[in-house]
């Protein structure tokens, strides 16, 4: 909920900045606005995604939970359940991304990453984790270049409710 707030703020912010900034005669209002939002929606998406993944798969990861003794069944669950989460959201992302002519350069990076996720769960599932690392590392560049371009990608932790309504 916390999300939807700050995006809307955002967006509320975008509008009155336009609107006192000055324009070249090229750029009409609803094309800098619809470029604002596609923006907005990247960073959205892109922040439940590498919240899910940090937050489900790549921590408990690291902290050795897929291999405890009681709970290591539960958290793979959970980390499955995120990785198709992750994809969706990484899928609407790049929809995103690509509409954004100040994101566009992502575009690749951040549809090599979605492959990557689409493959996730059933890597998960057979207890292949060799590549959670390199998901990592493409999430902090994707992060890394976002931010070059003036979009800073949070990491917002989606509750397991919002995992399962895909």
């Amino acid at each position: 909920m916390l999300a939807v707030l700050a995006c809307a703020v955002a967006l509320s912010f975008a509008g009155s900045a336009s609107a006192t900034t000055t324009r070249s005669p090229t750029a009409t209002p609803a094309a800098v606005s619809q470029a604002e939002f596609a923006k907005t929606k990247f960073v959205f998406h892109a922040a439940l995604a590498f919240g899910a993944f940090k937050h489900f798969i790549y921590d408990p990861w690291k902290a050795g939970d897929f291999h405890k003794l009681f709970s290591h069944k539960i958290a793979l669950a959970k980390a499955a359940l995120a990785a198709v989460f992750c994809y969706h959201e990484i899928k609407l992302a790049a929809g995103y991304v690509k509409d954004s002519k100040i994101l566009s350069a992502l575009f690749s990076p951040v549809t090599a990453l979605a492959s990557k996720l689409s493959a996730l769960k059933s890597q998960l599932s057979s207890g292949n984790y060799n590549v959670l690392s390199g998901i990592q590392n493409d999430i902090g560049s994707i992060t890394g270049q976002a931010s070059k371009k003036g979009s800073t990608i949070g990491s917002t932790v989606p509750s397991l409710s919002q995992l399962t309504h895909l």
